[in-house]
């Protein structure tokens, strides 16, 4: 991702500037980036319905992280980075069938979503973030950041500009803020901590009481799903320990029961004897033998019983450690989309701190009075390495690019405002956090 590096322009051959026009626009748009959003399903061949069966508990929309990953229900943390969905179809599929002991792996799919969205500042009048489309240029870019920045450095616009800036600064304060808060919250309930530890907001944008209401209402927050995920486990406990009361008391009915058929058996035998030398009638031992069969039937219903708890108890077992499952998976869900929008605030707050620090206007036409044509320059992060090249007005973009607009040649030449590098650099490391 862009903003985990210094913005720092490097010139490349010409060459590189006409391979970067020339590109197919599917060459890289399937290479999956950060704060790319992708869903994973997984399915399996079930033989005895001859059809497809869907785990949905395996799959789901997951956003990229900024280090390159996702973090999953079964497998964890995968890194997806640079990798085409068909891939990270077969790494996902096969890491699941290692962890789950499957004869053979699962049918796993992954489509993209949202792709990871470009950038756009220099002088144009509406710098900031943008959707990426298959096909975007940078001449797309310029369309969508509303052109060539208007002269604002006096009267009303002037003012309007700076308001409108100062505005979206508070804004994304606000929800660098909410973020943050929330993050601790989701980060003490993942790690099963007892309480949150949060970071003091020193940000001169949010006030001392919306921190503390912040505060407040996420430990609320905190102790409100942990006194429901209690409830939900002491719930399942006290079925299992009914259950096993019951088994309890079955058993106890199987011994009184082996007594009664010792003691029928015993009677039937010494009947018996007496029916055959005569002494007593047939019908007595009939009526023992009668007996006696209700009686072991009465005992394979209790072994039954017993057999049918013990069944439950496994169960509510699984169910018991299912809760905790699913509550981590929520969590880990809501980690990564509460980072992506944290990530998102920072980038915003940064782009109105670069507003507000960008100088005044200046006469961009030539001495002839024509307007000068804007010039581009895109910074891209390749497999790590992050590099800044001239571009062509029909470059193909690729999804995380960030693009410099300027319409002063020399511009383009240097280093970029330090406000939006030290920005986008402590967005990175707000994200990695």
């Amino acid at each position: 991702m862009l903003a985990r590096f210094p913005l720092k322009p490097l010139l490349v051959a010409a060459e590189v500037v006409v391979a970067m026009a020339l590109a197919s626009p599917g060459q890289a748009d399937s290479l999956i980036g950060p704060e790319t959003k992708i869903r994973i399903d997984v399915f399996q061949w079930s033989a005895m319905t001859s059809a497809y069966e869907q785990w949905s508990a395996l799959g789901g929309a997951f956003t990229v992280s900024a280090d390159g990953s996702i973090d999953t229900p079964v497998v964890g943390v995968l890194d997806v980075a640079n990798k085409e969905p068909g891939t990270i179809a077969t790494i996902y599929a096969e890491q699941l069938r290692a962890k789950r002991g499957l004869v053979s792996p699962p049918e796993v799919t992954v489509q993209i979503l949202e792709y990871a969205p470009i950038y756009v500042i220099g002088d144009v009048e509406s710098p900031g973030r943008f959707e990426f489309r298959p096909g975007l240029t940078p001449l797309h870019a310029l369309a969508l950041s509303g052109g060539e920045r208007k002269d604002e450095t006096q009267g009303i616009g002037a003012l309007l500009g700076r308001a409108r800036a100062k505005s979206d600064l508070s804004e994304a304060e606000n929800a660098i803020a909410f973020g943050q808060a929330r993050l601790a919250r989701l980060e003490a309930e993942r790690t099963g901590a007892k309480t949150i530890a949060f970071a003091p907001m020193t940000s001169r944008e949010v006030s001392a009481q919306y921190a503390s209401e912040l505060v407040d209402r996420e430990r609320g927050i905190f102790e409100a799903r942990a006194r429901e995920l209690a409830r939900q486990q002491s719930s399942i406990g006290e079925l299992r320990e009914l259950l096993q009361a019951e088994i309890g008391v079955l058993e106890q009915k199987i011994e009184m029961s082996d007594r009664g058929i010792e003691a029928a058996q015993t009677e039937l035998a010494s009947v018996s004897s007496l029916v055959d030398r005569g002494i007593t009638v047939a019908s007595r031992r009939t009526d023992l033998e009668r007996l006696l069969d209700s009686l072991q039937a009465s005992r394979l219903d209790q072994t039954t019983a017993i057999m049918r708890a013990r069944q439950s108890i496994a169960a509510a077992t699984r169910d018991f450690d299912g809760v905790q499952d699913r509550f981590q998976t929520i969590v880990a869900q809501e980690l990564q989309s509460e980072q992506a929008n944290l990530e998102q605030a920072i980038i915003k707050r940064d782009l109105a701190l670069h507003s507000l620090a960008v100088p005044g206007g200046e006469d961009l036409s030539d001495r002839d009075g024509a307007p000068q044509q804007p010039t581009y320059a895109v910074v891209r992060s390749n497999g790590g390495v992050v590099t800044t090249s001239p571009a062509a007005s029909d470059a193909l973009l690729r999804p995380g690019d960030l693009v410099q607009i300027e319409f002063d040649p020399k511009a383009i030449a240097i280093e970029p405002q330090a406000a939006m590098r030290d920005g986008l650099e402590a967005a990175s490391i707000s994200a990695a956090r």
